[in-house]
């Protein structure tokens, strides 16, 4: 990981639950991949390029970490429980996790510091250290998405845009806030016109004043709330480059959420099935949330407050089949 954009990398998407065991050491190899490599970039350390060009939605890749431990946030990281998970494995490991880098040298126990800086979320209560994806750097504008799967128990990265042979593999670390607090980002946007920053600034804000309003919104202010998803939606799209990740997901199942309750099944069943398509570009068919939107997909009664008022009731055969992409579009996000 990049010794100058590395910090605590929490990130997981919306919890729909998940067991609290703690998860001991855990097999890990560094085979050869075929799909990217491990590269120093001058002046910001090392990190990961494709080596040859991926479509969104490809697996890039699926690792078991080098050891797991209770969520770091929940606790105090004790050097003992450390080096107790690190006995665990074998000299090659021990090495490679001790060459990872530290972003808090001088304010935490080394091997803390190291744990701290490389960590991602297995679930809500776990967290894991890996071998190859301490190494994905940050960007605001990310090209693939790592996914904890607590029921495989294995770490996933996945490409949510095109990547291009000799791209780097970025991922983004917490909200939709542009850059990071710990470290100075270097992705192009950051490095872009002082306009295209503010600019962006603006719209990231935005997004996070319409989330909290969404979540006020959705179950007692439903067209005003589908207006807001819209909004978000189409402020995504722009932000990230059609390629907002498990975010535009998040928008559509809200909305099959809201449509459902009103008893509307035709807007409903668009919306779930955006939500699963855009959920799967990101984690893949076996993740337990990608499940869970397939299933809401193939039975909306699933739905929390499913046709709590006949209001806006329609059939799925009400779905219109000779719009426009722009006619369908007002179709499907307002209701007359």
């Amino acid at each position: 990981m990049a010794p100058t954009t590395r910090l605590v990398a929490k990130r997981y998407a919306r919890p729909l639950g998940g067991r609290r065991e703690v998860l001991e050491n855990m097999s890990t190899s560094q085979t050869p991949s075929p799909i990217f490599a491990i590269r120093t970039i001058p002046g910001r350390g090392r990190g990961l390029f494709a080596l040859i060009d991926i479509a969104q939605g490809t697996r890039i890749a699926t690792e078991a970490p080098f050891f797991t431990l209770p969520n770091i946030d929940s606790l105090n990281v004790l050097e003992v429980s450390i080096l107790r998970r690190l006995e665990g494995l074998s000299s090659t490991q021990q090495q490679q996790f001790h060459a990872l880098y530290n972003n808090f040298v001088g304010q935490e126990p080394p091997l803390v510091g190291i744990v701290r800086t490389n960590v991602l979320g297995i679930n809500p209560q776990i967290d894991a250290i890996f071998p190859t994806f301490s190494f994905i750097n940050h960007s605001c504008v990310p090209n693939a998405y790592y996914s904890g799967n607590e029921d495989v128990r294995l770490g996933s990265l996945y490409a949510i845009a095109d990547i291009s042979a000799g791209d780097e593999i970025t991922i983004k670390y917490g909200d939709h806030a542009r850059g990071h607090t710990g470290f100075q980002c270097n992705c192009q946007l950051c490095i872009s016109s002082l306009g295209n920053r503010i600019h962006s600034d603006i719209q990231r804000d935005r997004i996070k004043v319409l989330e909290a309003q969404i979540e006020h919104r959705v179950e007692i202010q439903h067209e005003a709330c589908l207006e807001d998803l819209r909004e978000m939606k189409e402020l995504l799209l722009e932000v990230y480059h059609n390629c907002p990740g498990t975010s535009l997901a998040w928008v559509y199942f809200t909305a099959s959420q809201v449509a459902a309750s009103q008893s509307d099944l035709a807007r409903a069943s668009v919306f779930a099935e955006r939500a699963y398509r855009a959920r799967r570009v990101c984690e893949g068919e076996d993740h337990p949330y990608v499940k869970c939107y397939k299933m809401v997909r193939d039975d909306l009664s699933l739905r929390k407050d499913y046709r709590s008022t006949d209001f806006r009731e329609t059939g799925f055969d009400k779905v219109p089949k000779h719009l426009g992409l722009e006619e369908f579009e007002d179709w499907l996000w307002t209701w007359e």
